[in-house]
C-alpha cells in the first residue's frame, strides 16, 4: 500500500469501519460501494480512489477481522495451563467467535476475495492464530508429548477439524449444540495426544 497523509488514512480506516458496519448487520452479500460510500459519508466513487476493487475493501475488513481474532486469543490467561490446554482454549475462543459471528466466517473463508488477504499479512509480517497454536505445538513436542516431525500435521489436522466443524455448523448442516462441538474438538487433541 502507498503511504497515506493522516486524512488519507482516516478516510481509508472509514470505508473499512463502514464495510465492516455493513457486513456485521446484512452480510457480505450487503456490501456495494454505494452503501459503504454513503455510510463513510463519501461519494461511492471515492472508495475506487483507495480501493482497486471492492474485494480488496472486503480484504482488508478479513484482515481486520482475523486481527480482532488473534486479540481475543493473546488476550487470555494461559499462566498455569500446560500446552495441551492451552491448545484447547485457543480453539475454543477462535471456534466461538466464528460461531457467534457466522458472517465473518463467511467472508474470510467462503467468499472470494482473491488473494489480496495473504499478500496483506505476508506485507505486513503480523502474527496469525495459526502461529501461537504452532508455538504451543513446539512447546508440547519439547515436553515430548508429540514428536517434533509431527508439529505440521497436527496442526493441519487441527485446523481442518475446526473449520470443517465452523463450516456445518454455520450453514446447518450439523445440529450438534455449540457446547457439544467443543467437547468433541477436546477429545479429538487428547486422542492426538
Amino acid at each position: 500500500m502507498k503511504k497515506m497523509s493522516v486524512k488519507e488514512r482516516r478516510t481509508f480506516q472509514y470505508f473499512i469501519d463502514a464495510a465492516k458496519e455493513i457486513i456485521e448487520e446484512d452480510g457480505v452479500q450487503g456490501v456495494t460501494a454505494r452503501k459503504v460510500g454513503k455510510l463513510a459519508g463519501y461519494s461511492y466513487a471515492t472508495i475506487y480512489n483507495y480501493f482497486s476493487d471492492i474485494k480488496e475493501l472486503l480484504a482488508y475488513c478479513a484482515v481486520d477481522y482475523l486481527k480482532m481474532v488473534l486479540d481475543k486469543i493473546e488476550a487470555l490467561d494461559v499462566e498455569g495451563l500446560d500446552c495441551l490446554d492451552t491448545i484447547k482454549l485457543y480453539n475454543e475462543t477462535y471456534f466461538r467467535f466464528f460461531a457467534e459471528k457466522p458472517q465473518l466466517f463467511q467472508l474470510i473463508f467462503l467468499e472470494d476475495i482473491g488473494d489480496y488477504p495473504i499478500k496483506m499479512m505476508e506485507e505486513d509480517n503480523e502474527p496469525q492464530a495459526g502461529h501461537l497454536i504452532i508455538k504451543h505445538l513446539v512447546k508440547c513436542a519439547e515436553e515430548g508429548l508429540i514428536d517434533k516431525n509431527m508439529i505440521e500435521t497436527i496442526h493441519r489436522l487441527n485446523t481442518a477439524s475446526i473449520h470443517g466443524k465452523l463450516l456445518f455448523y454455520i450453514k446447518n448442516r450439523d445440529n450438534t449444540p455449540l457446547e457439544d462441538l467443543i467437547e468433541i474438538m477436546n477429545k479429538e487433541i487428547d486422542m492426538i495426544f
